[in-house]
């Protein structure tokens, strides 16, 4: 169904260079054919009624990890990662924020991990995800695949450092404002999240780096570009009388 409606559809909008990538490469479509417009910051860090809505008994110190877990999420490889940084460091938290609570082979999986008292689910709000993303030491997101990712934006817009996947739209969205590894390396990614735990220094520089990237992102040029797309197709309807 998604290469008829390709096939038949004016224009397509992809949300990042990578998913244009993979429209010509999987279904066949003409380059020319796909506009790429990338989203927005999700969060309005003027708002007081999403920043200031309550006040979150959060652990002292934790890691974050954000949204459902789906198989393509990669949170199984990413907790066996993550075991041996928490087993050596008591105090440290993850807090897994949003999606469902964790399923039987979730809870087996941390208990055979030795770090089930140390990896919190918690039901989130914009305010609450706001307050989380503020005071975590740094977010991760170890997804196999995103054609976007808009947790990076709303990372970088809370000041927080990120670390992630070196794959699918990430690299285009994050550029060097993210400490990058292999998602299907464990190894990787623990030597990761160790290298970001110890290095203050790095953490301060991604943070800054975030609040630099994130100004080539804003729904005003979405906006802009989107209607562009639609403004191009009624002109060319008019001119060839089908509209």
């Amino acid at each position: 169904n998604k290469k008829r409606l390709a096939e038949k559809s004016r224009k397509i909008i992809a949300i990042s260079e990578s998913t244009k990538t993979d429209i010509v490469r999987l279904l066949g479509i003409a380059e020319e054919k796909i506009e790429v417009i990338p989203l927005g910051p999700p969060f309005d860090l003027d708002d007081e009624a999403q920043v200031n809505a309550g006040r979150y008994d959060f652990p002292e110190r934790f890691i974050l990890f954000v949204g459902e877990r789906y198989l393509y999420k990669n949170f199984k490889r990413f907790a066996r990662a993550a075991g041996p940084v928490l087993r050596k460091d008591k105090p440290l938290y993850l807090i897994c924020a949003g999606g469902k609570e964790f399923d039987r082979n979730e809870k087996k999986l941390l208990e055979s991990l030795g770090i089930e008292k140390q990896v919190l689910h918690m039901k989130i709000d914009d305010s609450m995800l706001i307050s989380l993303y503020k005071r975590s030491i740094f977010f991760v997101f170890p997804s196999l695949y995103e054609g976007f990712g808009l947790p990076i934006l709303e990372a970088f817009s809370c000041g927080c450092p990120v670390a992630l996947s070196r794959t699918g739209s990430f690299p285009e969205v994050a550029g060097d404002a993210g400490i990058f590894f292999d998602p299907t390396s464990t190894d990787d990614m623990e030597a990761t999240i160790f290298r970001l735990l110890e290095d203050r220094r790095l953490r301060q520089e991604l943070t800054a780096r975030g609040y630099r990237r994130l100004k080539r992102f804003s729904w005003k040029t979405t906006t802009e570009k989107t209607a562009g797309v639609y403004r191009s197709i009624v002109s060319e309807s008019a001119g060839e009388g089908s509209f």
